[in-house]
């Protein structure tokens, strides 16, 4: 992966690089969290190749991807992308993301013009002080033990992983797409993890497994600061889960809502915490 200029950091703009024209593209993908690919990942860049575009710049207004199979992380992929529709005032996308010919995720987007009306300001006047707030001061697992180099991360409470501050340790390129693709990639981490910790004191241990997931993008979305990911299990039945959360700004507004299915899967005794 790329590093900042002077600074070292790793940059998250860098896990959202397509290349490749026409309807199919590929990428490459980083080792996060474990050997398989980091489904945030996975939806930036979902973003980034339905957004390209030789006719001006397109923004993602909802997304909603399967996943399929494990995909080995540090390995390339291929995206296949399908044009479903060209409307006046969006477009429609469906791509398949695979690994050596096997599909790993199907997703379907849809698009909208950036015109200067819907186009975000560059940098907000922050309303959300986050030194102010009561937040643990504990190393979050997300930088110690899960690899996610590119973005700060600070957690309200020293065991709960929601709430959590997050935002880039290099700041992105002014293009909406990535910015877009980068917000993509907050809003699944750790969703998959929410219905597991209603289950820790369980006789049983659960492996959770993402089935699918689904993102609305409320306007443009800036990610030039912090932004707050809470997540909130809606309903369990048996072996599935159902999460929902949201993603504000140092505003206060809403910029993304995501929604994620979950399997819980028995794995004999809970590990120990």
């Amino acid at each position: 992966m790329g590093e900042a200029d002077g600074g070292g950091s790793p940059r998250l703009a860098d896990l959202f690089v397509v290349s490749g024209e026409g309807t199919q593209r590929q990428a490459d993908t980083k080792v996060i969290s474990s050997p398989s690919i980091f489904g945030g990942q996975l939806f930036g860049l979902a973003v980034a190749a339905a957004a390209q575009s030789p006719d001006g710049v397109f923004v993602p207004v909802s997304l909603q991807a399967q996943l399929l199979e494990r995909g080995e992380a540090g390995s390339g992929i291929d995206i296949s992308v399908t044009d479903l529709r060209d409307g006046r005032s969006t477009r429609h996308r469906s791509l398949t993301m695979s690994q050596q010919g096997r599909p790993i995720a199907s997703v379907l987007m849809s698009l909208a013009p950036l015109s200067p009306e819907r186009a975000p300001s560059l940098r907000a006047e922050p309303h959300l002080d986050v030194t102010s707030q009561p937040w643990s001061d504990r190393m979050s697992p997300f930088i110690s033990h899960w690899g996610f180099d590119e973005v700060e991360v600070v957690h309200r409470e020293r065991e709960a992983l929601h709430p959590l501050w997050v935002k880039p340790r290099v700041d992105l390129p002014d293009d909406p797409v990535v910015h877009a693709a980068a917000i993509a990639f907050v809003t699944d981490m750790a969703l998959v993890m929410v219905p597991y910790e209603e289950r820790r004191d369980s006789d049983v241990g659960t492996v959770p497994l993402t089935v699918d997931h689904s993102i609305w993008f409320h306007g443009v979305p800036r990610f030039d600061d912090w932004v707050i990911l809470d997540a909130a299990l809606s309903t369990r039945r048996g072996d599935s889960a159902l999460v929902f959360a949201t993603i504000t700004d140092i505003r206060g507004d809403i910029v993304a809502t995501a929604c994620q299915g979950v399997r819980l899967i028995e794995s004999g005794p809970a590990r120990p915490r």
